[in-house]
């Protein structure tokens, strides 16, 4: 469980004000709000980009609050994908794994799960990500958040650059995401129909504030 404790942040004219939330095991958290209502600069923060003014941030139990994202095991994923142009598809996704302590049987067997679950057999021997879809580049962004089996995956807009049939793919890889890891997902988007569909709850923001978190059957009832 991921816990946030009064999280205040201030950044370049804006900030977050006593910011407070819990995001189960197993539970995908969509984050919906209106350009400049907050949203990644909260997702930073809890994967530990940045540091809050005021509040704590808890993994588990422990507190994180000032910890570095490498300690925090966190799988983040932007809408831009930030794949490594030098890497080829297989060596993008292993990076993932730079933190964990496997041995090579290990870590290939992390891989061939990846692989299956996120439909990336086609791609395992590309050695330019750069001749990628927008939407293949994606799933092998994700596929790279996930390696290291992270205590807590953050997305943010992953959709936002992909046409309609990348997003239908996407969304049907984040629905399975279970096959993959139990760990909690926060999702961030603006597009409120894309959240109510893939998530468990939503948290609107607006200026800073979350203002409410509920079930998607609730905002439409």
């Amino acid at each position: 469980m991921i816990e946030i404790h009064n999280i205040s942040k201030s950044w370049n004219g804006f900030s977050l004000s006593r910011i407070s939330a819990r995001i189960k095991e197993n539970e995908i958290l969509g984050i919906w709000g209106h350009n400049g209502a907050g949203k990644t600069l909260l997702l930073e923060t809890v994967a530990g980009l940045w540091y809050p003014d005021e509040g704590r941030i808890t993994f588990r139990g422990k507190d994180m609050t000032f910890d570095p994202p490498e300690k925090r095991n966190v799988g983040f994923v932007y809408q831009d994908h930030c794949l490594f142009p030098h890497l080829s598809v297989k060596d993008n996704i292993m990076y993932g794994l730079r933190f964990r302590k496997l041995s090579k049987k290990e870590k290939q067997k992390r891989l061939h799960e990846l692989f299956c679950s996120l439909r990336l057999e086609s791609l395992v021997k590309r050695n330019n990500p750069s001749l990628l879809s927008g939407g293949e580049k994606q799933r092998v962004s994700l596929a790279r958040a996930l390696a290291s089996d992270p205590d807590i995956v953050c997305l943010d807009e992953p959709t936002q650059s992909l046409d309609e049939e990348g997003r239908e793919l996407f969304y049907t890889m984040i629905k399975n995401l279970r096959s993959v890891i139990s760990s909690p997902v926060i999702f961030v988007s603006h597009d409120y129909d894309e959240l109510r569909q893939l998530s468990n709850r939503i948290a609107v923001m607006e200026k800073g504030k979350i203002i409410r978190i509920d079930e998607p059957v609730s905002f439409t009832s």
